[in-house]
């Protein structure tokens, strides 16, 4: 399943918990077909990574659905901030220091974007992006 690298940084974040929970819960509503796995392939493609669902045929066919479901809700919950340039530097602050702190003790994956001007930030709980 192809996935933006901001999916792919929000299922890892916290030690990989959300992916771990993901797999969790899939593999609890697929009882009976066997258990799947999901892991990010190694070799990212640009702005995608690979995500591989490996398990037996019936096991997978059942999970992608429900992965693909949970990658939507990951993607409909993204925040998208277009800034200018001048911005930028100050929102990641000396040596990080500034979106660090955006960062710690919270669900949060904040992505930069440089180039286009772009911030692109996701928290698990509404209350806190």
């Amino acid at each position: 399943i192809s996935v933006d690298q901001i999916v792919r940084n929000t299922m890892l974040s916290d030690s990989g918990a959300p992916i771990k929970q993901l797999q969790k819960d899939v593999n609890q509503q697929i009882t009976g077909k066997g258990m799947i796995l999901l892991s990010f392939s190694k070799d990212n493609r640009g702005d995608k990574s690979t995500l591989l669902v490996k398990g037996r045929l019936a096991a997978v066919t059942e999970a992608k659905d429900m992965v693909e479901h949970a990658i939507q809700k990951i993607k409909d919950s993204l925040i998208t901030i277009d800034v200018d340039s001048f911005v930028i530097p100050k929102l990641i602050g000396k040596g990080g220091e500034t979106i660090k702190k955006i960062r710690d003790g919270k669900n949060v994956t904040v992505e930069v974007d440089k180039a286009a001007g772009r911030v692109v930030i996701h928290s698990v709980d509404e209350a806190e992006a």
